[in-house]
């Protein structure tokens, strides 16, 4: 977790790094993101958030389902059986909306149930 000196520190400087080379690097930062074993959802999401933080501070938009995306394919394998319940019957996809459901409990109780029909 990001402390708030350190966070002033870091948002100062994104200001004063604007150029190309910082872009992409936050770029590939956020589509190389994954998220290890032993990371908390909260803090990959978290995670998440500052890179999009950060672009967005350097005048770089990122695309709401982009978001969704980049937080689909980055998390873990025992993700996977829940990723169609996620975005079943929907027209758009809402990052708070997957966010939120992947850190309630609802979301932690659909993660461990399918998680467990797949042992029997």
């Amino acid at each position: 977790m990001m402390t708030t000196k350190k966070f002033l520190e870091k948002f100062k400087g994104l200001y004063k790094a604007k150029g190309i080379s910082n872009k992409l690097l936050l770029k590939e930062k956020f589509h190389n993101l994954r998220m290890s074993n032993d990371t908390k959802v909260f803090d990959h999401l978290s995670n998440i958030n500052e890179i999009i933080f950060e672009l967005e501070a350097i005048g770089f938009k990122v695309e709401e389902e982009d978001i969704v995306l980049r937080l689909m394919w980055s998390l873990l394998f025992s993700y996977d059986l829940i990723k169609p319940i996620l975005m079943y019957d929907k027209e758009t996809l809402s990052y708070d909306e997957i966010a939120n459901m992947i850190v309630s409990e609802k979301g932690g109780l659909i993660v461990n149930k399918a998680w467990q029909e797949t042992q029997l």
